[in-house]
């Protein structure tokens, strides 16, 4: 089913190596689309220094928030999808994250 919602602007935030936040070892790239719920799970996850290496994005698609993109590890995604369920409600998380080779 197709839908008729234009799609919405995203905004990309990355978070690097630096004085301020000197935990980052590599640069974390989020993506996430200007609705309120993935704009929330943005702000948590792009001082997360163990995201170091992601480069991931955060889509609504009515009632479900989709997560894809790549991360390093095993333990980066479970990270995500932990953070990302404290904040979805009822919506169904939908995981198409892919651990880089």
């Amino acid at each position: 089913m197709e839908s008729n919602d234009p799609k919405l602007p995203e905004v990309t935030s990355i978070a690097v190596p630096s004085a301020h936040e000197p935990e980052i070892k590599q640069p974390i790239i989020i993506t996430a689309e200007e609705e309120p719920t993935a704009l929330v799970i943005r702000d948590s996850l792009i001082t997360e220094p163990k995201l170091g290496g992601a480069d991931i994005e955060i889509r609504i698609d009515e009632d479900k928030v989709i997560l894809s993109g790549k991360v390093v590890s095993e333990e980066q995604k479970n990270l995500i999808i932990k953070t990302a369920k404290r904040f979805i409600g009822c919506k169904l998380l939908v995981d198409e994250l892919k651990i880089a080779q």
